[in-house]
């Protein structure tokens, strides 16, 4: 059911998809970019894309000040707020375990010395079913019994097959260009939060 709304100039706006009650003017616009996904705020540096100007005026001053007086006095790594810094530290104490190659952050030194292996070997263990290639035989094994149940859930979109609800959902995002995961660092976004965690 859609939502009319007078403005002040005496004039009705609707929203046409969701039923959204004690709008202001101003906030119809941003519930209707709710619904169409649509990034209509462009930066002009870089080209990211956002819903809102305010988040292209704070991806402005994250990312593109110059001025970042606020250092990490772990790392040395700057931020152009306190609250990004204090972010970042929260980041650093709950994973202080960092590997040198990828700046990927475990929360015990056992992961942290597993995740090494990765670095150091070959995904030998390949999937007959599909391409997916995998580090060790158990995880190959695991993985198979994947392929083994049937893809009860489909994508109306493409019709795409998945084994469960969650992966649909995050298929669903790439239709959608649903991104909910963001870098507080940099501002980019993700569909997929171990894409975020790797990007961090």
């Amino acid at each position: 059911m859609g939502m009319s709304l007078l403005c002040s100039e005496g004039f009705v706006d609707e929203c046409g998809v969701g039923d959204y009650s004690d709008l202001i003017f101003i906030s119809l616009r941003r519930h209707e970019i709710s619904h169409t996904g649509e990034k209509p705020y462009k930066c002009r540096l870089c080209g990211m894309c956002f819903h809102y100007s305010r988040a292209l005026k704070r991806h402005h001053y994250r990312i593109h000040s110059a001025e970042k007086p606020y250092q990490c006095n772990k790392c040395g790594k700057a931020f152009c707020s306190y609250s990004y810094l204090r972010n970042h530290q929260k980041i650093l104490e709950e994973r202080p375990y960092e590997c040198k190659q990828c700046c990927g952050s475990f929360c015990t030194l056992s992961r942290l010395e597993n995740h090494y292996r990765t670095h150091d070997r070959e995904k030998t263990y390949k999937c007959s079913e599909c391409d997916k290639s995998l580090y060790t035989s158990k995880s190959l094994e695991r993985h198979q019994s994947v392929h083994a149940t049937e893809k009860a859930y489909e994508c109306k979109e493409c019709g795409k097959c998945f084994y469960g609800l969650y992966q649909l959902k995050n298929h669903y995002r790439t239709h959608v260009r649903e991104r909910p995961y963001t870098c507080n660092d940099c501002g980019k976004c993700f569909i997929h939060l171990q894409h975020l965690r790797t990007h961090q």
